[in-house]
């Protein structure tokens, strides 16, 4: 019910290629709390990685980054405040349903609007920086040796299609 009106903001104000990247910023954005968070949790999550979504693409813009697919701002930007808003918006309840609950952690088991603890902010922010981490050691190994050996980018013709494949 929700994400009609997002879409039909978006189809009147921009392109249609625009309603396409929205839907996918906001499936991004909700991707990790979707199973603890309450209805007006994804809706919150889904305005603000709207937001996080047009800020980041215009950052990306004007640093002079090619990103033709969108890609950073949509799955780097929004799924990190995805995540984060999971660590601030997760319930009790689905916690307890989703994940489970070790002894005496009832108090401590949900995100910090519910609960008043950081506890679960944190250890979201710390699995943010572990994979920007780990993304990045791995990306540096398959792009380094892809650049080595001379296969990481086409040529210049073939960029601006004047050979033919």
């Amino acid at each position: 019910f929700f994400p009609f009106y997002l879409y039909f903001f978006c189809f009147l104000f921009v392109s249609a290629f625009s309603v396409y990247l929205f839907a996918r910023f906001l499936q991004v954005g909700i991707s990790a709390a979707c199973s603890v968070v309450e209805m007006y949790g994804a809706a919150i999550i889904g305005c603000g990685s709207a937001v996080v979504y047009f800020s980041s693409s215009k950052l990306i813009k004007k640093c002079g980054v090619d990103d033709v697919t969108e890609a950073v701002p949509i799955h780097f930007f929004c799924g990190f405040f995805g995540v984060l808003m999971a660590g601030v918006l997760t319930t009790k309840e689905y916690y307890k349903e989703v994940i489970g609950i070790y002894e005496d952690a009832e108090d401590s088991c949900g995100g910090l609007f519910y609960t008043g603890k950081l506890n679960q902010l944190e250890a979201n922010f710390d699995f943010c920086v572990v994979t920007i981490v780990l993304t990045g050691f791995l990306s540096t190994i398959v792009f380094g040796s892809l650049r080595l050996l001379g296969l990481l980018r086409v040529s210049d013709m073939e960029e601006d299609g004047e050979t033919e494949m």
